[in-house]
């Protein structure tokens, strides 16, 4: 076992090599002309490579069976079975408590140490119930029969950034993810206006204190630059007078409050157009703006496709959101139906978030991850916490998720998730960080290798020669053919192990590799 595993990290070394290489220095297989932007993939195209392209970048991937029962669908199935309204969701709800700080009213009349007492409870208390919340959303994730809605609220966690660290209640953290998820395929307008009324980013951004006399300018801010137009299509100005139609947006309790007296009811100049207008006012004339269509179009494409759409695609999609109302639906089967999506440049040449990755492979593996943290806590060592993002930009994603330190953890995680090296993949407490809550590890879940394997590969894997047994690994977690000398590679690892120790190694050196990790 010890020297299979010392094989197993020898040959990920050679793998990691190439996977950096690819990610940092390679520009990637090139595409061709976009032949029509927007023109649809020839259906007799749409084979079982598509199909796992498809489960990949709509969901969190998938099986070998569930490609081939994806592939049988054929093209225009395949992409409306991800966008079907009435398909049930199968994943258990969470149910948090409605914690909120003690306030003056609460404290009032205590001593100095009884309000202490009270605070660190408070602190104590919403503390567990963020953790709890992290395993919920990466067990939802990981189980879900609607992954394209959970991959959007992934989207929207990032766009709309919102982080626990500054809101510090985590019941308006589920709150917003919740607003996300009811929004996930529908009204960018719609969602637009309800995050900007949301108590979590009233608070991430200070616009609870946005008053009359004194215009907070952080939120009107991020709705221009970040949210709906980008940099350089708006003015300073426009950011004040947006700052003024906000004032009096407000939360009380956790209820979104609308407080007239901090309101200011006087003439604002804002994009061009002059009145009296209020927030909902100023979020009509920003989605009057041809730029914002262009903004969230692109940002669709990237987050799902690749990073370099032409204008064209990127006005063929904007036209598709305006003429649709904004509705994200029509937009994503546009784009999920059209020839440059299962083009060479989008194929293969993505960098796996970390949490695409967790779950992923959460899935691939059949594991129900529980209600724990731990997981969550994977993730974020690998550079995406969630409800924690590093700024209001959230992460950056693409090739930024590879770092050496990076890199070195998404091998750990598929060595401890597969219970290589650690009996019950435990791992050390980790400490409070100054700026937040903790990183919760704890124990992870054991992988059953015998139940699990026999799940994923088959009652008689064990009897399989090595480079059949090598076949049906690459075939499930991969869902297309290896390179040839990689194979070879595998082949020879399988060759003198005991059955668990290979399995275990096999599935570990595919898990990190570029294939993999580039889905």
């Amino acid at each position: 076992m010890r020297d299979a595993m010392c094989r197993a990290r020898s040959a990920f070394g050679a793998l990691a090599c190439f996977l950096v290489a690819a990610t940092l220095l390679g520009d990637g297989p090139a595409s061709g002309a976009s032949g029509g932007a927007l023109a649809p993939l020839d259906p007799a195209l749409f084979d079982r490579a598509a199909a796992a392209h498809l489960l990949s970048r709509a969901g969190f991937g998938g099986t070998g069976a569930e490609i081939d029962a994806l592939h049988a669908l054929g093209l225009e199935k395949a992409v409306e079975s991800f966008l079907d309204p009435t398909r049930a969701e199968s994943a258990p709800p969470f149910t948090p408590s409605a914690t909120g700080a003690p306030g003056r009213r609460e404290l009032s009349g205590l001593s100095k140490e009884e309000r202490q007492k009270q605070v660190r409870s408070y602190r104590e208390e919403d503390a567990r119930q963020f953790q709890a919340l992290r395993g919920w959303w990466i067990r939802r994730m990981a189980l879900t029969t609607r992954p394209l809605v959970e991959k959007m609220v992934l989207f929207w966690h990032g766009h709309f950034a919102t982080s626990q660290r500054e809101v510090r209640n985590s019941y308006l953290m589920h709150v917003q993810n919740e607003l996300f998820r009811k929004h996930a395929l529908g009204s960018f307008r719609d969602l637009t206006r309800a995050v900007a009324k949301d108590p979590a980013m009233l608070e991430y951004l200070d616009n609870n204190q946005n008053v009359r006399r004194k215009p907070n300018e952080n939120f009107a801010r991020e709705l221009l630059e970040l949210f709906t137009l980008g940099v350089g299509n708006y003015s300073e100005t426009d950011v004040k007078e947006a700052a003024r139609a906000l004032t009096g947006w407000t939360f009380r309790g956790n209820e979104f409050v609308f407080d007239r007296r901090r309101h200011d009811p006087g003439e604002k100049t804002f994009l061009g157009r002059t009145g009296a207008f209020d927030g909902d006012a100023i979020i009509d004339i920003v989605f009057e703006q041809p730029q914002c269509s262009r903004f969230i179009a692109r940002k669709l494409f990237v987050f799902f496709a690749h990073e370099d759409p032409s204008p064209e695609i990127v006005e063929e999609l904007a036209r598709e959101l305006r003429d649709s109302g904004f509705q994200v639906a029509s937009v994503l089967r546009r784009l999920l139906r059209c020839s440059e999506f299962y083009s060479p440049r989008a194929r293969g040449n993505r960098v796996k978030s970390p949490v695409e990755l967790v779950v992923g492979t959460l899935r691939l593996l059949g594991m129900d991850p529980g209600a724990g943290p731990a997981v969550a806590g994977f993730a974020g060592r690998m550079g995406q916490d969630i409800f924690l993002p590093p700024n209001v930009k959230g992460w950056d994603g693409g090739r930024a998720w590879i770092s050496t330190k990076t890199l070195f953890d998404r091998y750990e995680f598929s060595r401890v998730i597969l219970g290589i090296g650690e009996a019950d993949g435990r791992r050390p407490p980790a400490k409070k960080k100054k700026d937040g809550p903790p990183r919760a590890r704890g124990p992870l879940p054991p992988w059953d290798a015998s139940a699990g394997a026999a799940a994923i590969l088959g009652p008689d894997f064990e009897k399989l020669a090595a480079d059949a047994l090598v076949e049906k690994v690459i075939r499930h977690f991969l869902g297309a053919p290896l390179p040839e000398e990689p194979r070879r590679k595998l082949i020879e690892f399988c060759a003198g192990a005991s059955a668990e120790a290979r399995l275990r190694g096999l599935i570990h050196l595919v898990l990190s590799s570029p294939e993999y990790q580039l889905g």
